[in-house]
């Protein structure tokens, strides 16, 4: 995988082009997504599998959006433009999915940092809110291994699951209530290679070029 500096760069990138590129085109780039999945392992494709689930509701509300409400359209020429919304909707995750999976949550935040530092100097916290990005995430991966290994007590699914949820989130409020500075460090990404950032501008071109064709 390319570094985290330069993969978060063409994540960015392809999330924002993806709105104006062709139907062919976000085919194509969810084939390349779904072939990087595959080439991961079953781990990655069991969490895009469950990723997409999670996108169901999204997906029908786009179809009734476009299918059922009153439009221009007629009924039968409706069915492609809703199909290549939820497409790119699709490829969207897919491509921000890559970057969840492959990077650790702390190097995640420290590249978002590094981006969003400029911000301190206009008085937003910037680098506070990737801070607490990388803490959220990474509490969010404990928790979900947590929750897969406990098994449910007596009184049921719901005698424990929403108590447990609702004490984390009120400890992660206070965690991240607490100064800047009793923050975790954030790793040191090192030097991004080369290469690494021609992969990505090389990327970025083949993008916009595709926009033009």
């Amino acid at each position: 995988m390319p570094h985290v500096r330069a993969h978060l760069l063409l994540v960015l990138f392809t999330v924002i082009s993806l709105p104006w590129q062709d139907g062919r085109v976000i085919v194509g780039l969810l084939v390349l997504l779904l072939a990087w999945h595959l080439w991961q392992g079953a781990a990655a494709m069991t969490s895009l599998g469950r990723g997409v689930w999670r996108l169901k509701w999204l997906l029908l509300g786009l179809m009734l959006v476009y299918l059922w409400l009153p439009g221009r359209e007629p009924l039968a020429d409706a069915w492609w433009p809703a199909m290549e919304r939820g497409l790119v909707l699709l490829a969207m995750f897919a491509s921000v999915h890559t970057l969840l999976f492959s990077t650790p949550p702390d190097r995640l935040g420290a590249a978002l940092a590094e981006g969003l530092s400029p911000l301190d100097r206009v008085h937003l916290p910037g680098s506070i809110f990737a801070r607490r990005l990388a803490m959220l995430l990474a509490q969010a991966v404990e928790e979900r291994r947590s929750l897969a290994q406990d098994t449910v007590g007596g009184g049921g699914w719901f005698s424990w699951i929403p108590r447990r949820l609702a004490g984390e989130i009120r400890r992660m409020e206070a965690r991240a209530a607490e100064p800047a500075d009793d923050f975790p460090p954030l790793p040191d990404l090192g030097p991004t290679p080369w290469h690494d950032w021609l992969i990505c501008i090389l990327a970025a071109l083949a993008l916009l070029t595709l926009l033009w064709i």
